[in-house]
């Protein structure tokens, strides 16, 4: 119980767990929580490598828990223009997909434990690494968990500390386990889950938004069945709803077992905007429901800039939003 620190998968970590939940992040890759997990009723909530995925995890490790997207999903040809400047990924032999800060190591800012809640802090300097090397950015991001009895609760800071505006839009690419047990109560067809969204982004061929918002095509606001039936691989707004339970405003995503009746809430940001769910084409056991504050590809967007979501750090400016994973019954 407590605050541990371990070694996963040759990465530092530090677990975290009290009578109810545990995590684990890993904060020498990315500061990625790749472990989170209901110990009372045995549920592993997050998509977490097993020893057959131990390839995929250092190719992919944005496949696994809950990593950082700085920027979020993909920008076109590598490249994009923002207030008057170009940023070329591809000629910094940069991916164009993901963003990088999710391979960077994170130093232990500061720790507290209190009875049942524990609480660690974790913080990058931009300084020495590639984006201020290739772009000049010069940032500190500080990423906080803290576990208790109802639940974890995610607080990531961004700080620009540098003289020149940074480009910003930021995502988490949250993948969650179906079924989260692998009794045989726990099937991936009694599941459903629930995004609170409004309109979808059309997408072309190439995953990237034509610029037209449409109907969405699936109905996520009162549940959609079977989420690993078929494939997913949609772009949505974000939206406020009532909570079906207290009649609240809820801003997030939950995954309900239709059997037992436990469900994942995952609440987020109002910050973030805007969606992508994918499911790795209904051929793995895991969805991604990703929570972004910009489009895909949004500095290339022919869009006005609220719409699209992307916007600028300024020197010395603070951003910070809030995310708290939970199960109920």
């Amino acid at each position: 119980m407590g605050i541990e620190l371990i070694k996963y998968k040759t990465y530092d970590a530090v677990r975290l767990s009290n009578s109810r939940y545990s995590a684990v992040i890993t904060y020498g890759r990315g500061c990625n929580m790749v472990e989170l997990n209901d110990m009372r009723n045995h549920l592993a909530l997050l998509h977490y490598p097993e020893s057959h995925e131990a390839d995929e995890y250092e190719k992919s490790c944005q496949r696994f828990g809950s990593a950082i997207l700085f920027p979020p999903n993909k920008i076109r040809d590598g490249i994009f223009h923002w207030k008057n400047r170009t940023y070329d990924f591809k000629s910094n032999q940069l991916p164009p997909a993901h963003g990088i800060i999710k391979e960077f190591p994170f130093d232990i800012d500061s720790s507290q434990q209190s009875g049942n809640e524990d609480m660690i802090k974790f913080r990058f300097n931009s300084f020495d690494s590639v984006y201020h090397q290739a772009f000049g950015w010069h940032f500190t991001c500080f990423f906080t968990f803290i576990l208790s009895l109802e639940g974890i609760t995610q607080i990531i800071e961004f700080e620009n500390i540098g003289d020149i505006d940074i480009p910003f839009g930021l995502g988490f690419h949250t993948a969650f386990r179906i079924p989260q047990n692998d009794s045989d109560s726990h099937a991936k067809e009694d599941y459903q889950i629930m995004v609170s969204c409004g309109k979808q982004w059309e997408l072309d061929e190439h995953g990237f938004p034509t610029g037209r918002l449409i109907s969405a095509t699936h109905d996520y606001n009162n549940g959609y069945p079977s989420p690993l039936a078929a494939p997913l691989a949609e772009h949505l707004q974000a939206a406020i709803l009532p909570d079906d339970r207290n009649a609240l405003p809820f801003h997030g995503a939950k995954i309900r077992n239709t059997k037992t009746n436990l469900e994942l809430v995952y609440e987020t940001d109002h910050k973030f905007t805007n969606w992508m769910i994918w499911n790795k084409n209904a051929s793995d056991n895991f969805i991604c429901i990703e929570p972004m504050t910009c489009i895909i590809d949004a500095p290339n967007a022919k869009i006005p800039e609220p719409l699209h979501g992307f916007t600028t750090l300024k020197p010395q400016e603070h951003w910070e939003a809030k995310n708290r994973l939970y199960v109920q019954s």
